[in-house]
């Protein structure tokens, strides 16, 4: 058995909402890791 649970957020100001606007596509997964720790590490 295989369970996928997708999760929508509309909200513009979302890390994964902001890097895509900047992408201009959806990020992956590896992406959005990446930008959280860059975030967290203090990088602008």
């Amino acid at each position: 058995m295989k369970v996928t649970v997708t999760f929508t957020n509309d909200n513009p100001a979302t890390i994964w909402n902001q890097l895509a606007k900047r992408l201009g596509r959806e990020p992956t997964n590896a992406e959005a890791a990446a930008e959280v720790r860059r975030i967290l590490k203090g990088d602008r």
